[in-house]
């Protein structure tokens, strides 16, 4: 039966039974004047629990910064969306212009080239054959 009780931890210079490694131990958790008999405390007292009013105080409060955290993170989104949209505005409107330009070079470029004679020759009767052809 002794076999499965905690074995004792020296923390602080105080030995506490079985206190997780981290954890500060009872004696540090518990003030003197704070014992179950409400009055001034000793050695040896337990700690009174934490009041409800003080427990919903903290819940409230790590409610509270959850809550603005998670709006500061939504406006984060909903910031980095609308940055999303414009650029989608904008890169649709940068493919547009490219593709004019490309269709303005290839406009440029197809008639400022010089008219073959034959081809000339060609669109005045398309039944004589090319002389380039023979």
């Amino acid at each position: 039966m002794l076999e499965n009780l905690p074995l004792p931890t020296e923390f602080h210079g105080h030995i506490e039974w079985g206190t997780p490694e981290g954890s500060p131990p009872v004696s540090e958790l518990a003030s003197s004047s704070h014992t179950r008999e409400g009055g001034q405390g000793g050695p040896g007292l337990a700690a009174r629990p934490p009041s409800v009013r003080s427990l919903v105080s903290r819940i409230s409060a790590i409610t509270r910064k959850n809550k603005e955290g998670a709006e500061r993170q939504q406006d984060k989104l909903r910031e980095a969306q609308r940055e999303v949209e414009q650029t989608k505005k904008e890169n649709a409107m940068l493919k547009q212009q490219l593709e004019d330009a490309r269709e303005q070079v290839y406009l440029t470029r197809t008639s400022s080239l010089p008219r073959h004679p034959a081809a000339a020759e060609t669109s005045h009767s398309s039944l004589s054959p090319s002389p380039s052809a023979g």
